[in-house]
C-alpha cells in the first residue's frame, strides 16, 4: 500500500492553509520571543523609537516612515505593538510572494516557495528589529505583486495600490548612501573583466591611462591590461574611478572592440571574491565607517548612536 505524507497531501488539498499555518507559526513565534526573554529592546530598534518619539520630517536618519510608524505602535501598544507590527510586515511579505507564485506556479508551488523562505527567515533575520529594512520588505513585495497585476495581467484598479506602495517607499528608503558610493569624489577604483569581440595591443590599452575625450565628453585615466585571448574575443582587465554612464562599452569602441560580456569584479575595498551568482554577502555598518570615516559615516545615518536630540527611553 502507498502511503503519502499528510504535509505532502496538505500541500496539494490544502496549499492555503499551509501557507496561513507556516506564516502565522513564525509570527507567533518572533512576536512571543522577544516579550519573554528579551530584557530590553534591540539597540537598533531603542534608537528607532528615540528618534520616532520627535515625530521628525528629515534628519541624518533617513525617511521618516518606519519611525513614525514604530512611535505610533508604541504609544498604542508598548513594546508589544512595535514587535507585532514587524510581524505584520513580514506576514504581508510571505502573503505577497503565495500570491504572485499562485498567479504564475499555481497555489501548491507558492506555497512551497513560501515554505522556504519560513524556514530560512526564522532564523537568519532579526525580524523583532522593526526598522526601514522591514517595512521596506514588506512595501517592495506589494509592489512587484500589484506591478504583475497592473502591468502584466492588465487589472487597471492595480495601478492604485501600486502608486501607493511605491510612494510609501520614498518615505521609507534612503539612496543617499549608494548615490555618495557612485561619486568619482570617493575615489574607489571599480575593477571590470570586460570580454570584447576584437583585437587591441597592450599599446593601445596604455593610451586610456592618461584619459580620453570621446564625442566630447572627458573620461579619467583608466588602468588597462590584457587578461588573455580566446579565439576571436579578448579578456581585458579595466580599472576606473569615475562610472560613467556606458564608460566601459564607450572605451572598448574607440579601440575597435565590442564588449559581449563585463563583470565587475570589486568596487573600491569590495572585491567579488568567490560569491556565487545570485549569492549575497552583507557589508557590516563597521566595515563602511571605517571606509568613510565617521563624520560621513554619521551624515549618512550609519552610525549607530541615537540622535542627539532624543533623550527619551526606551
Amino acid at each position: 500500500m502507498f502511503y503519502v505524507p499528510l504535509y505532502i497531501e496538505a500541500l496539494r488539498s490544502r496549499p492555503g492553509l499551509v501557507f496561513w499555518l507556516a506564516t502565522l507559526a513564525q509570527a507567533a513565534l518572533w512576536l512571543l520571543v522577544p516579550l519573554l526573554f528579551y530584557a530590553a529592546p534591540p539597540s537598533d530598534l531603542a534608537r528607532l523609537l528615540a528618534v520616532g518619539h520627535e515625530f521628525p520630517l528629515s534628519g541624518d536618519f533617513g525617511p521618516p516612515l518606519a519611525y513614525w510608524l514604530a512611535e505610533i505602535a508604541f504609544r498604542v501598544a508598548g513594546l508589544f505593538g512595535v514587535y507585532a507590527l514587524s510581524q505584520i510586515c513580514v506576514i504581508t511579505t510571505y502573503w505577497c510572494v503565495f500570491a504572485l507564485g499562485r498567479e504564475i506556479v499555481g497555489a501548491t508551488h507558492a506555497a512551497i516557495a513560501v515554505l522556504l523562505m519560513v524556514g530560512i527567515l526564522v532564523y537568519a533575520v532579526p525580524t523583532p528589529n522593526f526598522g526601514p529594512a522591514i517595512l521596506a520588505m514588506a512595501l517592495w513585495a506589494l509592489v512587484l505583486l500589484f506591478y504583475w497585476r497592473a502591468v502584466i495581467e492588465g487589472r487597471r484598479r492595480s495601478w492604485y495600490p501600486l502608486g501607493a506602495a511605491a510612494a510609501l517607499l520614498l518615505l521609507t528608503t534612503d539612496g543617499e548612501l549608494a548615490r555618495h558610493l557612485e561619486l568619482p569624489s570617493t575615489g574607489w577604483l571599480r575593477r571590470y573583466r570586460v570580454r570584447a569581440h576584437g583585437k587591441v595591443t597592450q599599446a593601445d590599452l596604455d593610451r586610456l591611462a592618461r584619459g580620453i575625450t570621446i564625442d566630447g565628453v572627458e573620461y579619467g585615466p583608466v588602468e588597462a591590461k590584457i587578461d588573455r585571448e580566446q579565439g576571436a574575443n579578448v579578456w581585458l582587465m579595466l580599472g576606473l574611478r569615475e562610472g560613467k554612464n556606458r564608460e566601459v562599452k564607450r572605451l572598448a569602441e574607440v579601440l575597435g572592440l565590442t564588449v559581449n560580456r563585463l563583470i565587475r569584479v570589486s568596487f573600491g575595498p569590495f572585491a567579488l571574491g568567490d560569491l556565487p551568482p545570485g549569492g549575497l554577502s552583507e557589508v557590516k555598518p563597521r566595515v563602511l565607517k571605517d571606509q568613510l570615516g565617521l563624520k560621513l559615516a554619521a551624515a549618512l545615518g550609519l552610525d549607530s548612536r541615537p540622535a542627539q536630540h532624543s533623550k527619551r527611553r526606551p
